[in-house]
C-alpha cells in the first residue's frame, strides 16, 4: 500500500520539479543574483537529507541495537541521492562572487575583522575544502551502502572502527561545510557551535523524510 502511494506521487514530484526548473531559467533571464539567492538555500536543504542519513546510519552501525533497522532501508536510499545534491551547488560555484561579500569585487571594502579572514576566505582555498568535503562524503556513501547492504547489528570490531573513522571524518567535513557555505555568507559574524546544530538539523531532516 505504501509503495504504491509513493509510486502515485513520482509524476506529480516531477511534474513539480519541471515548473520549479522553468521559473529558475526565468529567475536566471532577469536576475540571477535573486535567483542564486533562493536556490542556495534549498540546495542547501536538500544536500543536508543524505548528509542527515549517512550519519545515522553511521551511528547505528557503531552502537547497533534494533532501532535502526526498520528505517535503514529509506536512509539508504536517501544516501544514494548524495551525488546529485552535490550537482546541484554547482550553478552557485560558476558565480560565488554574486553569493557571498567576500568573493565580490567590492570585498576591498568590507570591515577590516573580514579582510582579516581572506587568507581563508578566498576563492581557490574554498573551492578545494568543498573539493575535499565532496570526496569524504562520495567515499563514504560508497563504503556505507556497501556495508549496510548486510550489518544488521554492531558488526565485527574491525567495521566499528571504520564508523568510528568514518563519523570523525563526516563531523570535519561538515563542519568545514557550514562554516564555508553558512556562516560566510555573513562573514562578519562567527559562531563555534553552528556546525553542531547544523548536523542535528540534518539527522532531524533525514528522520522526518525517512
Amino acid at each position: 500500500m505504501m509503495r504504491l502511494a509513493t509510486e502515485r506521487l513520482i509524476l506529480p514530484a516531477l511534474a513539480v520539479a519541471a515548473v520549479g526548473l522553468v521559473l529558475c531559467a526565468t529567475g536566471l533571464a532577469f536576475d540571477f543574483r535573486a535567483m542564486l539567492a533562493g536556490w542556495l538555500p534549498a540546495a542547501l536543504f536538500l544536500l543536508g537529507l543524505p548528509l542527515g542519513a549517512l550519519t545515522i546510519l553511521m551511528v547505528h552501525g557503531l552502537t547497533g541495537g534494533r532501532w535502526g533497522e526498520a528505517i535503514r532501508q529509506p536512509l539508504r536510499a536517501l544516501v544514494a541521492t548524495l551525488p546529485l545534491a552535490l550537482l546541484l551547488l554547482l550553478p552557485v560555484l560558476l558565480r560565488l562572487d554574486l553569493v557571498v561579500p567576500w568573493a565580490s569585487a567590492d570585498a576591498a571594502a568590507l570591515p577590516e575583522t573580514v579582510r582579516q579572514k581572506f587568507s581563508y576566505l578566498n576563492v581557490p582555498f574554498f573551492l578545494l575544502r568543498f573539493a575535499a568535503c565532496a570526496a569524504i562524503w562520495l567515499v563514504l556513501a560508497w563504503r556505507v551502502l556497501d556495508w549496510t547492504t548486510t550489518d544488521s547489528g554492531r558488526g565485527s570490531a574491525g567495521r566499528g572502527k571504520a564508523y568510528a573513522a568514518g563519523l570523525i571524518a563526516h563531523g570535519l567535513a561538515v563542519t568545514i561545510f557550514a562554516i564555508d557555505w553558512m556562516l560566510s555568507l555573513e562573514p562578519e559574524f562567527s559562531s563555534t557551535i553552528y556546525a553542531l546544530l547544523e548536523a542535528s538539523a540534518e539527522v532531524v531532516g533525514a528522520y522526518a523524510l525517512r
